[in-house]
């Protein structure tokens, strides 16, 4: 802190002279030109005398220049007597006090000296801070430990860019803190610095998962499987390949890797009882992907549905047939719907739920619903005015039979 002030001083100094020395340079040029002036009117009063005498006004020559020289004598005189009179430093001293009062004063008000102390304090205990990080002596480190580390090894890391190990911890307290994209940013930098280190790897594919970039989950899956290739009994690494799975939800791959974890932990550890809690999980989510697939009846149904129009239609030219289920009762968004090109009538279409709008809402997931079927001039599903439509009686779900529809009014 010390020479932080000593620099702030000589930056005042510096700044003072920058108003100093162009008076000292202003007073040089005025006594300059005074002295100037005083040799110039001395030169033109003397060839005025000479004048003079030449024409007979001025008897004694010298009695008047021994004057006119005493005059000049006592002007120069007395301008030295006044610049000595006039102390210049008396003058500027309480300026520059001034200027340096309120330099300091802004600084202490709307500066950061309290922050540069703070963080030269925090320099200073960096290696007790890394101590209190790896809770050796079993006590999690409070927030304001854990926000003066992270300034610490940031500081660390721009002294020492090369430090992998450095910027591990640093992307895994990031990662920690949720601040995902500082965790992306740090863990990148590690593994370009170490790319054959497995907690690099791993911890990075970690922080690439928590995105939703394609491209970014598709380079997490490879860092791991790479990792699982080289090392088959990493066991973070098959700990983020389990967790993959489940979120892809592949249970029964969640459950084979999570499997391969318990002949390397202890079983009396913590860690083994949570892996064999996250099977335990996965297995109940995998029966009950099960029951579902064999408790719906509905879910692989399909609906064949045979459209004609009445002879009051006008078909256009080109066009388009849409057929459609909407709920009975709910939005009208279609829950699946076909289009096709205008062709002869009768036309047959079946629906299923491989024609769903969204994977969320099914026809397999409605106890009813009803088929609409509409003729379009362009191949926007929405209504427009002036086209022809027809719709079903409600159908019950998993309803057998052709399900007919008739085109017989306008929109």
């Amino acid at each position: 802190m010390l020479l932080f002030w000593l620099l702030c001083i000589l930056l005042l100094v510096i700044a003072s002279l920058a108003l100093i020395v162009p008076v000292l340079r202003n007073r040089q040029v005025i006594e300059a030109d005074r002295d100037s002036l005083n040799k110039t009117l001395y030169k033109g009063r003397v060839k005025e005398i000479e004048q003079d005498v030449e024409q007979g006004l001025v008897a004694e020559q010298a009695a008047v220049l021994t004057e006119l020289q005493q005059n000049l004598l006592e002007d120069v005189v007395e301008a030295k007597s006044s610049a000595q009179r006039i102390n210049l430093t008396l003058l500027l001293l309480p300026g520059i006090i001034l200027f340096f009062g309120i330099c300091i004063g802004l600084y202490l008000q709307y500066g950061a000296g309290q922050q540069v102390s703070h963080w030269q304090s925090v320099m200073t205990n960096y290696e007790t801070l890394q101590h209190r990080m790896t809770m050796q002596d079993g006590q999690p480190p409070s927030k304001q430990e854990v926000d003066d580390f992270m300034l610490a090894l940031r500081t660390h890391l721009a002294n020492q860019p090369d430090d992998t190990q450095g910027w591990l911890m640093l992307g895994r307290l990031a990662f920690a803190l949720r601040d995902g994209q500082l965790a992306q940013d740090a863990l990148h930098k590690a593994y370009k610095l170490s790319p054959a280190d497995s907690h690099v790897r791993v911890a990075y594919a970690q922080a690439l998962l928590q995105t939703e970039d394609a491209l970014k989950l598709k380079q997490a899956e490879n860092l791991i499987i790479a990792t699982v290739g080289l090392e088959p009994d990493n066991i973070q690494a098959l700990s983020v390949y389990a967790f993959m799975a489940l979120q892809q939800e592949d249970f029964a791959g969640a459950i084979e890797r999570w499997r391969k974890i318990l002949p390397l932990l202890a079983p009396s550890s913590e860690r083994y009882g949570m892996v064999k809690n996250s099977i335990a999980y996965a297995q109940q989510q995998l029966a009950k992907a099960n029951e579902a697939k064999k408790g719906s009846p509905a879910g692989s149904m399909t609906y064949q549905v045979k459209v004609t129009i009445s002879e009051q239609v006008d078909l256009p030219e080109t066009g388009y047939l849409f057929v459609f289920a909407q709920m009975v009762n709910g939005p009208k968004m279609p829950l699946a719907a076909k289009k096709l090109p205008l062709s002869e009538f009768p036309a047959t279409v079946t629906l299923s739920d491989a024609d769903a709008m969204m994977p969320e809402l099914k026809l397999s997931q409605q106890a009813e619903f009803i088929i609409k079927a509409r003729i379009s001039n362009d191949e926007n599903v929405a209504v427009a005015a002036g086209e022809w439509e027809g719709e079903s009686s409600v159908i019950k779900s998993g309803q057998k039979g052709v399900i007919e529809i008739a085109i017989d009014h306008k929109i």
